[in-house]
């Protein structure tokens, strides 16, 4: 059996840091990301522009994940657009390289 090879980006979309244990559950899904079993090549992480959010974002320790930011300056609508977008951007360089699409997830 052929061992394929697989470049995964994870996108992680964040609307506020007000949260109840909000850095317990950022913890956690950053260690999942981490402890896939299929290296995770780039998470990229879609934010609003909350101010404590970006301080807390800047400071915080991806421990080695290659990590990219985009700020959403808007509602939950706008957000997801963005996402979509990213994805879309992501899949058209995937179509370059001859890789499977990413399959964007359901925002709720």
């Amino acid at each position: 059996m052929e061992n394929k090879k697989f470049d995964v980006s994870v996108i992680l979309p964040i609307n506020t840091s007000t949260i109840k244990d909000f850095e317990d559950l950022l913890d956690k899904s950053i260690k999942s990301v981490q402890n896939q079993i299929t290296k995770v090549n780039e998470l990229i992480v879609v934010h609003s522009s909350e101010e404590s959010l970006i301080s807390f974002l800047n400071s915080y320790n991806f421990d080695g994940l290659n990590v990219n930011t985009a700020t959403v300056r808007a509602e939950t609508k706008e957000l997801e657009q963005k996402i979509k977008e990213m994805i879309d951007a992501k899949n058209r360089e995937r179509q370059l390289n001859f890789q499977e699409p990413i399959i964007a997830p359901e925002i709720t």
